[in-house]
């Protein structure tokens, strides 16, 4: 009697532990048939609401656009919120990459506005290089033909002084103021005939002779005879030189007078 009374609990214990997982397991059944049906039915209920009426699906279909474009916005909204960070970073890498292609740009402008002002500025430096050059040459010239100009008076007053130094020193004359020179000789043609005081290169001098000072001289003949060269302080006034024409030997009388 106990043993049948120990069988019938363990066996009432043994259906009871597995009567658990049964009820847990239709319960999930029929929690899965009921969305199933729900599911039908909505979707049932949607068909049916858009195959009722057409009026009512036109009047309804501001809203339902309305309703379309808040989802799209929404869903646009979504997407951007969404996005992946990426999409900004290219973004700002594309400004960034803009900016630096600007300032390179503005760079590279600089630069060649520099290298144009540089080249500018050598150009001028080099026509000051040239003008400065030219003026130095000028004033060099200048002060060359300064020098030489100086030299040139230094030398002329050099020979004024030589000159002056070689003329005998005056004596006072003391003989006549007027005379005659007669020379006779031979001639073919035109003669020139030198006469230093009372010597003659040619022919002779038959009388008179000069008297060392400044005279004037007068030929008789003037037809025939010519002063080629007066008496004059650098040959003392000693020498006279004539130009007579003839044919043999003549005599001709040249006259001297203290002016």
């Amino acid at each position: 009697m106990n043993s049948r009374t120990g069988s019938t609990e363990r066996g009432a214990a043994s259906q009871g532990k597995h009567w658990i997982p049964a009820a847990v397991a239709c319960l999930s059944g029929c929690l899965l048939l009921a969305g199933i049906v729900l599911g039908l039915f909505h979707r049932g209920h949607r068909q049916g609401a858009a195959a009722g009426t057409e009026s009512s699906a036109r009047g309804s279909g501001s809203a339902q656009d309305e309703l379309s474009i808040y989802s799209a916005t929404r869903d646009t909204s979504t997407a951007a919120e969404q996005a992946p960070a990426g999409g900004a970073s290219l973004s700002q890498g594309a400004g960034a990459a803009s900016k630096q292609k600007e300032l390179l740009a503005r760079q590279q402008a600089a630069q060649q506005a520099a290298a144009e002002q540089a080249a500018r500025e050598a150009a001028i430096a080099e026509k000051s290089r040239e003008l400065e050059a030219k003026e130095n040459q000028l004033e060099q010239d200048r002060l060359r033909v300064e020098a030489d100009r100086q030299r040139a008076a230094r030398e002329a007053e050099s020979a004024r002084v030589e000159a002056a130094q070689r003329l005998p020193k005056a004596v006072a004359y003391n003989g006549p103021s007027s005379g005659t020179i007669v020379w006779q000789g031979e001639v073919r043609g035109a003669t020139l005939v030198t006469i230093n005081g009372n010597v003659s290169n040619t022919g002779q001098v038959v009388s008179g002779g000069l008297p060392g000072v400044l005279v004037m001289v007068q030929p008789g003949d003037a037809k025939h005879v010519g002063v080629a060269g007066t008496p004059a302080p650098s040959n003392s006034f000693r020498r006279l030189t004539l130009r007579i024409q003839g044919n043999g030997v003549v005599q001709e009388v040249i006259r001297w007078a203290i002016p």
